[in-house]
């Protein structure tokens, strides 16, 4: 007689569902009403004093959930999402269509009650001070602190 062993294995799987909030980007440093702003041809700027339609994107958390520190998010506008341009150091719009997931992707460092963003190359997203198109830096220091301001509306 033979005996027929049956052996059962359960992985644990986890499942993460993308979460979408819209949101609008304010400069915490300086002046606390420099929001980031879609521009024209792709561009990205913190130019804008109120909140208008080109100041709300969408902030896509890929793990769900509340943003922690080292979590990894998508942020798009209409169907653009930001992304970093290596030739000029600056951060730009790609359109949805042409995304590459691992480019479009930033990682959030929260030292705080605001976000720092940093790029899939590892340098860090920076809004000059007189309101100019968001470049990119190597040091952590020298990265602007954003306020997420959750569910915005336009003014």
């Amino acid at each position: 007689m033979k005996t027929l062993a049956l052996v059962l294995i359960f992985a644990a799987v986890t499942v993460f569902v993308e979460k979408e909030t819209p949101v609008t980007f304010r400069v915490s440093a300086g002046n606390p009403n420099r929001y980031v702003t879609a521009g024209n041809k792709g561009a990205l700027d913190s130019s804008s004093k109120r909140i208008g339609s080109k100041q709300i994107f969408t902030l896509v958390d890929l793990k769900g959930g509340e943003i922690e520190d080292g979590e990894e998010v998508r942020i798009k506008w209409n169907t653009t999402y930001w992304q970093e341009d290596k030739t000029n150091g600056r951060v730009n719009r790609c359109p949805g269509k042409d995304m590459d997931p691992v480019s479009c992707a930033f990682k959030v460092k929260k030292p705080g009650r605001c976000i720092i963003l940093q790029t899939a190359s590892g340098k860090f997203v920076v809004a000059p001070a007189d309101g100019g198109a968001l470049v990119t830096t190597n040091a952590l220091g020298g990265a602007t602190l954003f306020d997420l301001v959750e569910n915005p509306t336009a003014q």
